[in-house]
């Protein structure tokens, strides 16, 4: 199974490298420099970000538009609580604003996803 974490650069930059060292199936993007066609690969992708992305930003549109016809879950994960609209997501889960528990509460939610497939 293969684990798309799409994050920002600031964010990549405190994940340690050795984080997910028991999981060599996760891939850590920076889509703040480019997002690329092979996320379609991924069984699990993990929008990881400061706070949600609104839905008409062109990152959350780029990404929904590389992956929209594949059997593909999408986990949408912030450091801060956000303001979330009502307008529905395509993820199939958003979590928000676990601030220094959430790489922690990522990592749980990766290991029990690998565990159901």
């Amino acid at each position: 199974m293969k684990t798309f974490i799409l994050t920002q650069t600031k964010i990549k930059q405190k994940i340690s490298k050795n984080f997910f060292v028991d999981n060599p199936n996760i891939i850590i993007v920076d889509f703040d420099k480019k997002i690329t066609k092979n996320i379609e690969t991924a069984n699990l992708i993990v929008i990881l970000t400061r706070e949600i992305l609104e839905r008409n930003n062109i990152k959350y549109k780029k990404i929904l538009s590389l992956i929209k016809k594949k059997d593909i879950n999408v986990i949408e994960v912030a450091f801060e609580k956000s303001m979330i609209i009502n307008e529905k997501a395509f993820s199939n889960a958003i979590i928000h604003g676990f601030g220094n528990m959430t790489l922690e509460i990522l990592k749980k939610i990766e290991i029990s996803f690998r565990g159901v497939n």
